[in-house]
C-alpha cells in the first residue's frame, strides 16, 4: 500500500522491507529497536530520530498446552536455548535483521497480560482487555513455569 500510494506510512519488518528500501522503492526512515541493525547500521533508531526512549519490537514465544509435564517443559526450553544461540542460527537471523534471543519461562510468562502485569499497563490497555476473557492465556502460562 505504501509503495502504491494509498498510505503514506508503514511500520514493517526488516525481512520484507530492505529488499524495496534497497531497490529504491522505498525509504527507510528509521528502526524501532532500541540499537541500530546489523542489516542497515547506517539508519538510525527512532530514538536517535527525536523520540527519547521509542522502542518498540516484535517477538515470538512457544507456548505448551495446560498439563504439560515440568519435564517436557524444562526439556523444550534446553532445546530451543541449543538451537537459538546455535552460531548459525544466529547468523541466519541477524541476517534477516532479526535478534536470536531466548528467555526463561518464567520470565516469558511475566511477559504475558496477567494479573502481575496488568497494573503496570496504560489504563485504555487495561480496559481493553478487562473486555476480553485471557482464560487461555493465564493456563498456557501456567505450563510454561517448570
Amino acid at each position: 500500500d505504501v509503495m502504491a500510494g494509498q498510505v503514506d506510512l508503514m511500520f514493517d519488518t526488516m525481512l520484507s522491507s530492505m529488499p524495496h528500501v534497497k531497490a529504491g522503492k522505498l525509504k527507510a526512515l528509521g528502526v524501532t529497536s532500541a540499537q541500530r541493525s546489523s542489516v542497515a547500521p547506517d539508519l538510525p533508531t527512532v530514538a536517535e530520530s527525536g523520540l527519547s526512549g521509542y522502542e518498540a519490537i516484535a517477538w515470538n514465544g512457544l507456548l505448551a498446552p495446560t498439563g504439560t509435564p515440568k519435564e517436557v517443559i524444562a526439556r523444550l526450553n534446553t532445546e530451543l536455548k541449543a538451537v537459538l544461540e546455535s552460531p548459525d542460527i544466529r547468523q541466519r537471523f541477524e541476517a534477516q535483521g532479526f535478534a536470536s534471543t531466548w528467555n526463561t519461562p518464567a520470565a516469558i510468562a511475566h511477559s504475558f497480560p496477567g494479573p502481575d502485569t496488568r497494573d503496570r499497563m496504560p489504563s485504555a490497555t487495561r480496559n481493553a482487555m478487562a473486555a476480553k476473557s485471557t482464560g487461555n492465556i493465564q493456563s498456557s502460562i501456567q505450563a510454561l513455569n517448570p
